[in-house]
């Protein structure tokens, strides 16, 4: 596992997910791919020459009884025209595997200045947790345990 994967949280949530299911992990498993481009990728912080790692593809795969069974993946870019065949956009996938499976996308949009509505989102959730977190007892808490609160912004 890469040296600083049990600190994100992305692995934290693997971890979380497991233990509302109850189940106990073998372990868990990060792998990285990176794309480089091709040619110049203009950004707001300049350009990108060819050759530069420009994506990456992570994953943090949670194993049950010497099975993946929770899979969080993600992919990170500068430009969409770097690695086209890894997922592009601002969405997030769901998959369940079981009887009944389960596959849903949420595609998430943004009319602020943003222009990032996948982080605006995951922002906006912990802010509104804000006010939940000062009601409760003193402890750590985690979305499973913590009572029920709602994100958004309505201006």
């Amino acid at each position: 596992m890469h040296r600083n994967t049990a600190r994100s949280p992305f692995y934290a949530s693997i971890l979380q997910v497991a233990d509302a299911m109850d189940l106990e992990l073998d372990g868990v498993r990060y792998r990285r791919d990176t794309a480089v481009t091709q040619s110049p990728v203009e950004t707001a912080s300049g350009i990108l020459e060819p050759g530069t790692g420009a994506a990456m593809r992570m994953e943090v795969v949670g194993v049950v009884r010497g099975e993946p069974r929770f899979v969080n993946s993600w992919v990170w870019r500068m430009s969409d025209t770097v690695a086209p065949e890894w997922p592009v956009g601002d969405h997030w996938d769901l998959e369940i595997v079981g009887d009944p499976s389960i596959r849903s996308t949420l595609e998430l949009s943004t009319t602020s200045g943003a222009g990032r509505p996948v982080s605006l989102t995951v922002a906006t959730l912990n802010v509104k947790a804000i006010p939940t977190l000062c009601r409760v007892a003193p402890g750590v808490y985690t979305n499973v345990t913590l009572p029920n609160f709602a994100g958004g912004y309505i201006p």
